[in-house]
């Protein structure tokens, strides 16, 4: 094993690697076998494994036939135990167990010796003696295969073997694990990575029992599996062969296609030249492929996984004694493999069978069980000659020619290595994180700060060049990992670190993850959490009971046995004014519906610096207009009456002015009680949705919600051909002005507060239309588990209300020539962030025509603070005790442009005027406009700096790529926005948001330099771990490079009387377009299908049309939608 290996709390035996050496034809084969282990809990290191036999039991008549293995002592581990004798009914003909003899130590094929030692790790220190190993009974050698108690020595003609397997997995060149036999099993495998081992159970003689096999540290087998990784589902009856069950690689609760978890009981999968369900249907007597063959000899199935990282991989057998193997990673070919065992072979005899295997790439990335249900009606099974052994390799081959025509399962979307992480890996990182002791992990919720805990777990997405070679086919699927961030509080230096943990679905290893720059993240920096919420609440009720008095008189509500009339606050950030200090102000506010616009006039600036909230107190207050140094002084003043106080009125019962209850009346009269018009799909969907990949007219794409910073798109593609490689939100900010110390000191980086995470159900018909699809999100975000947020994104078709294209051509006489147009319709992914009191609405637009639409809407309660005179210079009063601050958004994309390829240019172009002499009129001169164009050859000319005007053509093209017209193939950026600075450059804040001094800036993309901000500038802007300025400081070249377009758009927010309840999304939109220039040869949108064209037959009257359209006449009645229903929570799962 590698570093990391997985934890357990038995070791178990597990075969490690396997080496098939013979090749060639018919089916010459000739193997031996050597493992390599390291078990135990705590096992961080697999370096000092011992290499052991790899050897096979047979038991004539019947028992168990399987590999074993034994292994040193893990850190805090257990020496495995040695295999299990059979029960005497179960020892037929062959060796008995104690058969002498038949040591594997004895053979020349195993090699015993201890390998080299390397440093670190527990598993360094001296191995204890080995375990006696079980008996060696194959032991294949000169191209010839000996099974010992069955009396057949069949011989093949040998040939040179395979070329070595390339990379890191050469040791895993092919691993096989053989048993089976007879009336049953004797017990069941432990996990793959080392669990605990299941009951004995497997299977006496008789009656149908089910045992279990469980891995603690990996996949988990359940009722009867039988893989290494823990996978399967289904047992063995007496006799006659298994029941049913699948035997994929994998978890067995998971069921994912293939590669990461076991196939239903009975599925049948193939394609790609795959091997639907083999041995059953010829061996067994079931009709498989229509293929019968004779009864009894095998109850099976055998389908194949293609995993690129290991190698071919694919299970054998029924569930009972079904068994998985592996072949070369990387297309090494390796022909044979084995299939084990005769359940119910009635003279005694189990078979070994070469199988031909091929490259990992030519099989199905499926996985295959035959159902088969015994019963006492079964028919004896028959003796079979022993020739069979030498006629199955053909029957086998002669299925294989046949496997493409069986059905399929669906091998999963290539998009799938871009999707967010299931609850099942959520769970399983964490799992795998509390348990190593050398991190020294806590729950999330409760205990104390000065701990150390995991706060987030999301995707860490692949490296671009591995993803790129994979989505085209020339390399191996990606490591999956998973990103984690742990806060180190109980240490002597206290800490945030990121870790890279995989690799997932089973997790076994991490590694830290690192800053350009190698910048550490101080504790000091981290996001507020659940926990600290709830002290900070408690700390700020302990200080203001001496302020009751003052609270009840002028709000009529209180933070002490309040009731349904309490005190909340709202937390403003930065919290301090330098590196280090956590002092946040909190606006005290009266806890109603949209509390936001209710504060009570009192601001609180409260130290929680010190991870003991028994040292926290509060350092300054502010009371409607003044500063006050502690709240005895504020007490003492308010106690003398010299306080001027500010009385709030009596919230109203009901028609709140915070509320969303209607109010009023239109003056028009029109009616408003009616559900207005709806969006419906009359003829069902035109896009397709499957997994996290998305489909719609010539658009396909992947996408994710991120918990950090919400949407992001990766492979996106019109008409095949790869747009842009990622299409993501970084930051989104609002800094604010006011004279209240808590609105001078709002400066909000949104990501710092999870917006991703932020992400609640989305309501059906308001939100969404009624026809919108609706999927959930899973975060792992300071909880003790993965949580569900419900309907947190949706996708749907929209009509844009206005043609994508029209004509009407007039012949100037009372007629027409033609009319023609095509209606507007886009497709919308759509999520949302509500950070406290802002609610973001995030859309990716996709239109017909190869246009894509990045757009934001900002909406929800205005920040607003008390209402003072002097405050009327930093906004509007909006109500009698509210002021509405000034502030200004913005939000910043990273659009990572692959424009008919990953090399890419950057240019800007915009018109000059000329003045030139009128070539066909003497003397007379002409005024007009040319294009100018420059080339942006480093990143230091690429950046468009904020406040100034900018080119209005944005141009990324392929230097060697061109259209049919001779022009480069090319995207225009085109930003819709009124963004301006939000600081003076290099002020102290302002370093956190570098990326806010350009309208665009384009770089040369580097592996690390993923994301211009991060969760830690929020709470220390002054010196962040990520400076966007650093990106463009190195002024490369960016002339034919694979380039990132930083965007930045938004608007100054001045709020206003009519943001009362709420700031409307009308006007208070900005994103980009992305535009094909000249990448294709006309308008792609000819494709569609939706035109209306209408010529008159008897021109110019008119009276006789030709109307052409290609969909049907009436689209039907739409659908009624359902009835409308919200549930709003978000739950661990």
């Amino acid at each position: 094993m590698g570093t990391g290996c997985s934890r357990g709390d038995w070791g178990g035996q597990r075969p490690l690697s396997m080496r098939i050496l013979g090749v060639g034809a018919p089916f010459p084969w000739e193997w031996e076998g050597k493992g390599r282990v390291a078990m135990g809990t705590g096992c961080s290191r697999g370096d000092g494994g011992v290499k052991v036999p790899f050897h096979v039991d047979f038991w004539g008549g019947g028992g168990r036939v399987g590999g074993a293995v034994w292994s040193r002592r893990g850190s805090g581990g257990v020496q495995s135990a040695p295999t299990p004798a059979p029960p005497a009914s179960l020892r037929g003909r062959g060796l008995p167990w104690d058969s002498p003899g038949s040591d594997p130590a004895s053979s020349p094929e195993f090699d015993r010796s201890e390998p080299p030692q390397r440093g670190g790790g527990d598993n360094d220190r001296a191995a204890p003696a080995p375990l006696s190993p079980p008996r060696v009974i194959i032991n294949p050698r000169g191209g010839r295969v000996s099974v010992p108690g069955l009396g057949t020595r069949a011989r093949y003609r040998g040939v040179p073997p395979p070329p070595p397997p390339r990379g890191r997995d050469a040791a895993e060149t092919a691993k096989v694990r053989i048993s089976g036999g007879g009336r049953g099993l004797r017990g069941l495998q432990p996990g793959w990575d080392g669990g605990d081992t299941g009951p004995a159970g497997g299977l006496d003689p008789g009656p149908r029992r089910e045992g279990a096999a469980r891995g603690r540290g990996a996949g988990r087998g359940r009722e009867g599996g039988q893989c290494p990784w823990g996978a399967g589902r289904g047992v063995s009856a007496p006799g006659g062969g298994g029941r049913r069950g699948s035997q994929c690689p994998g978890p067995g609760r998971d069921r994912q296609r293939c590669s990461d978890g076991a196939a239903e009981p009975g599925q049948v999968s193939g394609g790609l030249g795959g091997l639907p369900a083999v041995v059953g249907g010829l061996l067994g007597g079931s009709d498989i492929g229509g293929l019968p063959g004779p009864p009894g000899m095998f109850s099976a199935g055998m389908g194949f996984n293609s995993r690129p990282e290991r190698g071919f991989s694919g299970c054998l057998g029924d569930p009972g004694w079904g068994e998985c193997f592996w072949g070369s990673p990387y297309g090494v070919p390796i022909f044979p493999g084995v299939i084990r065992g005769v359940s119910g072979f009635t003279g005694g005899h189990p078979v070994v069978t070469p199988v031909l295997l091929g490259s990992w790439h030519s099989w199905s990335r499926g996985c295959s069980a035959v159902p088969h249900s015994p019963s006492s009606a079964d028919p004896p099974v028959p003796v079979l000659p022993r020739m069979w052994l030498l006629g199955l390799p053909w029957a086998l081959a002669l299925l294989v020619t046949m496997a493409s025509s069986g059905p399929s399962a669906d091998p999963p979307d290539p998009a799938s290595i871009f999707a967010d992480l299931s609850p099942e890996e959520l769970r399983a990182v964490r799992t795998f994180l509390m348990g190593r002791p050398e991190l020294g992990l806590s729950p999330s919720q409760g205990g104390p700060l000065a701990k150390n805990s995991l706060f987030l777990v999301e995707l860490l997405p692949p490296k671009k060049r591995s993803a790129l070679r994979f989505l085209e086919h020339v390399g191996a699927r990606p490591r999956r990992e998973a990103r984690a961030i742990i806060f180190f509080g109980a240490q002597a230096e206290p800490n945030i670190t990121e870790l890279a943990v995989g690799p997932l679905p089973r997790p076994s290893s991490y590694r830290v993850l690192g800053f350009k720059g190698g910048r550490a993240v101080p504790f000091s920096a981290r996001p507020m959490t659940r926990l600290e919420y709830e002290l900070l609440y408690e700390a700020l009720v302990a200080a203001m009971a001496p302020l009751e008095p003052l609270l009840r008189e002028v709000t009529g509500f209180g933070f002490q046995n309040c009731s349904e009339r309490c005190l909340t606050f709202s937390d403003i950030a930065p919290r301090g004014l330098g590196p280090g200090e956590r002092r946040t102000w909190l606006v005290i506010q009266r806890f109603v519906e949209g509390y936001f616009l209710h504060p009570a006039g009192l601001e609180v600036l409260l130290d929680h610096q010190d991870p003991d909230p028994r040292r926290w107190a509060v350092r300054q207050l502010w009371y409607n207009g003044r500063y006050f140094a502690s709240v005895r002084e504020l007490a003492e003043s308010h106690a003398r009456g010299t306080l001027p106080l500010a009385r709030l009125p009596e919230p109203p019962a009901r028609h709140l002015f915070s509320s969303y209850e209607p109010r009023g009346r239109f003056a028009s009269g029109t009616p408003t009680e009616v559900h207005g018009a709806k969006v419906c799909e009359p003829q069902g969907r035109r896009y397709r949705l499957r997994g996290n990949r998305l489909e719609y007219g010539g658009w396909s794409l992947a996408f994710r919600l991120r918990s950090s910073a919400g949407l992001q798109l990766f492979d996106v593609r019109f008409g095949g051909e790869r747009v842009a490689y990622e299409l993501s939100v970084q930051e989104a900010i609002a800094f604010y002005g006011g004279h209240s110390p808590a609105a001078m000191q709002t400066k909000y980086m949104d990501a710092g507060w999870a917006m991703g995470a932020s992400s609640y159900e989305l309501a059906r018909g308001v939100d969404c239309p009624e026809t919108a699809t609706f999927l959930d999100a899973h975060h792992l975000l300071d909880a003790d588990g993965p949580v569900r947020f419900r309907h947190a994104l949706c996708v749907f078709e929209l009509p844009t209300g206005v043609p994508l294209r029209r004509h009407f051509d007039s012949d100037f006489q009372g007629g027409f020539h033609f009319y023609a147009g095509l209606e507007g319709r886009a497709l919308v992914l759509r999520t949302t962030s509500t950070v406290y009191n802002y609610d973001y609405i995030w859309d990716f637009l996709l239109y017909p025509n190869g246009v894509l639409e990045a757009k934001v809407h900002a909406t929800g309660y205005i920040h607003a603070t008390f209402y003072t005179p002097e405050g009327r210079r930093y906004g509007s009063r909006v109500h009698s005790h509210l002021l509405g601050n000034i502030h200004t958004h913005l939000v910043h994309y990273k659009v990572d442009l692959d424009v008919a390829g990953s090399g890419n240019s950057f240019e800007t172009m915009d018109i000059r005027f000329e003045n030139i002499s009128n070539p066909w009129s003497a003397g007379a001169r002409v005024v007009q406009p040319w294009l100018h164009r420059e080339p942006r050859r480093r990143e230091r000319e690429a950046v468009l700096p904020l406040g100034r005007p900018a080119p209005r053509y944005l141009l990324f093209s392929n230097p060697r790529r061109r259209n049919r017209w001779g022009h480069r193939r090319t995207f225009r950026l085109q930003l819709s926005s009124h963004a301006g600075p939000v600081l003076p450059r290099g002020w102290r804040e302002e370093r956190g948001v570098t990326w806010a001094r350009y309208h665009l800036a384009v770089t040369r993309r580097h592996e690390n330099e993923p994301s211009s901000s991060s969760i830690y500038t929020q709470n220390d802007p002054w010196d962040p771990p990520v400076t966007f300025e650093n990106f463009i400081r190195d002024n490369e070249t960016i002339e034919d490079q694979d380039l990132v377009a930083w965007v930045t758009v938004g608007f100054l927010h001045v709020p206003h009387a009519e943001d009362i309840p709420n700031t409307a999304t009308p006007g208070n939109a900005v994103g980009f377009f992305l535009r094909p220039f000249n990448f294709f040869n006309e308008d792609p949108s000819v494709a569609s299908r939706a035109p209306v064209i209408v010529r008159p037959l008897d021109p110019p009257s008119c009276s006789r049309l030709e109307i052409r359209r290609w969909t049907p006449p009436s689209p039907g009645a739409c659908v009624h939608p359902e009835p409308f229903t919200y549930n709003g929570t978000y739950r661990l799962v």
